[in-house]
């Protein structure tokens, strides 16, 4: 038996528009034959709606901007320290006060990463403006320099206001 989906499409809906409205199922054996068609919802995470709007887009960009600054912070933190010498307190057992919050900060910072690669990654294969030849680069580029990348990405590709590809001269 072979499954196989066929898309179809919709107008849009109070300005957004479905790629898949729905799928339909169709089952047929190996001479052919359909078996049985079923009509099947278009999965939310394959709809595709209008473009993001500027304060969504801002918000992004300063969270983009949110790891190089706690990096600045830990670097200056770390410096600080290194520069007063021994910040133990009286009986050495008891972290000096700094650290705890250096602490949380640095986990919060992780999963914010985490949380903003994923978003750029959605982003990079799901954006209109990334020529297809460059997604899976950007991808790579965005995993493994994801603090420097983010930001340029943002630039190039979220940050702009037209929806048209950037020209060679902006890559």
């Amino acid at each position: 038996m072979l499954l196989r989906y066929q898309d179809n499409l919709i107008p849009p809906v109070n300005g957004v528009e479905c790629r898949l409205a729905f799928s339909v199922l169709v089952m047929r054996d190996l001479a052919g034959s359909t078996w049985r068609k079923t009509r099947q919802p278009c999965p939310p995470w394959r709809r595709q709606e209008g473009p993001v709007s500027k304060p969504v887009r801002l918000v992004l960009g300063i969270a983009t901007l949110w790891p190089l600054a706690y990096l600045l912070i830990f670097m200056g933190f770390v410096f600080s320290m290194l520069l007063r010498g021994n910040s133990q307190p009286q009986g050495g057992r008891d972290l000096p006060s700094g650290v705890i919050a250096i602490f949380v900060l640095h986990g919060i910072t992780i999963v914010w990463l985490w949380v903003l690669l994923a978003i750029y990654i959605y982003n990079v294969f799901h954006n209109d403006r990334v020529d297809k030849d460059k997604k899976a680069l950007w991808a790579v580029v965005l995993f493994l320099g994801n603090m420097i990348a983010m930001p340029i990405y943002w630039y190039l590709y979220i940050g702009t206001d037209d929806s048209s590809p950037p020209t060679s001269a902006e890559e």
